[in-house]
């Protein structure tokens, strides 16, 4: 599970809290994620990503990638997986997570403090409208077109989530169980005013995150300089470097910050900051995405 231990601010894959600490750990989009869970957040001298596992979504994402030697052999893995050979142009390797009761995979295996997310998760999949959308914009005041794309970025679409150097896994987003329970209450009742910036940080991270994927950014990029190998007597892998440059920037990243709202932390990767910040209830995010396509597209960045 990549950490990346540079982030200044952010952003994951996917666990954000109001306080600003970094969760990390994949798809998306801090205390430590695990690879998988989307959720951003962070501290310069943090791991980062996944704010819960990397490749949770959302940022719920890890100490590291794990041994990205063993994921490039064929063999069975520690969890009884089958590992394949990895051809990083051509074929991610499968999540690495238990095949779920609808054959699905996650990222990650989630944790067992989050084994009762991963059964709400496997719920949404199965029955989309098990999240009632339309009670949930009444308790937020969330737009229901935005809560409905990140409804299906985060929990019906597989990512490509990077990993390490060269290294993928095409999958779902690794459960959080902060997640799940605050979608769950957004359901039920109005939010607490803690709760309701937790949610908004989140909702548009992954709205966001889920524009800048469409538009042909990856998740997080897999460019060499961009890991750091990691070896101790328990597990290898790799820790996720935070982006100095704006070319090196995923996804993941530049959407807003989970833990901190907001996209100040676009300073730390070379870009100047929007000037349009993100309005109660989200009722502008859409002016916001703009003004960052277009904060990217002056340095370079290409966009479908």
């Amino acid at each position: 599970m990549p950490v990346n231990k540079h982030s200044p601010d952010e952003s994951a894959s996917h666990t954000p809290d109001t306080g600003g600490s970094d969760h990390t750990s994949g798809a998306g989009h801090t205390t430590e994620a695990r690879s998988g869970s989307d959720s951003p957040g962070g501290d310069p001298s943090t791991p980062h990503k996944g704010d819960s596992p990397l490749g949770a979504g959302g940022s719920h994402d890890l100490p590291g990638t794990g041994d990205l030697d063993s994921l490039r052999h064929t063999g069975d893995d520690a969890l009884g997986h089958e590992s394949v050979r990895h051809d990083s142009e051509n074929s991610p390797l499968p999540g690495n997570s238990e095949a779920r009761p609808d054959g699905a995979r996650y990222v990650e295996e989630p944790a067992p403090e989050d084994a009762q997310a991963a059964r709400f998760y496997d719920e949404v999949r199965a029955n989309p409208n098990a999240l009632d959308i339309n009670a949930i914009s009444s308790n937020t005041g969330i737009n229901t077109q935005v809560l409905d794309r990140v409804r299906s970025h985060f929990f019906l679409t597989k990512h490509l989530v990077t990993q390490g150097p060269g290294a993928t896994r095409l999958a779902y987003f690794t459960p959080r169980g902060d997640l799940a329970e605050i979608w769950q209450a957004a359901g039920q009742r109005s939010l607490s005013p803690e709760e309701t910036i937790k949610f908004e940080r989140y909702i548009a991270h992954e709205y966001m995150e889920s524009h800048l994927i469409e538009a042909g950014v990856p998740y997080l990029r897999d460019e060499p300089h961009l890991w750091e190998h990691f070896q101790n007597p328990d597990e290898s892998g790799y820790y996720r470097a935070w982006p100095r440059e704006p070319s090196d920037a995923g996804a993941h990243e530049l959407a807003a910050s989970e833990n901190r709202g907001g996209l100040n932390h676009l300073r730390s990767m070379g870009f100047d900051v929007p000037n349009v910040e993100l309005a109660p209830n989200l009722s502008n995010i859409d002016e916001v995405v703009a003004a960052l396509f277009q904060e990217l597209q002056s340095k370079g960045i290409d966009l479908k």
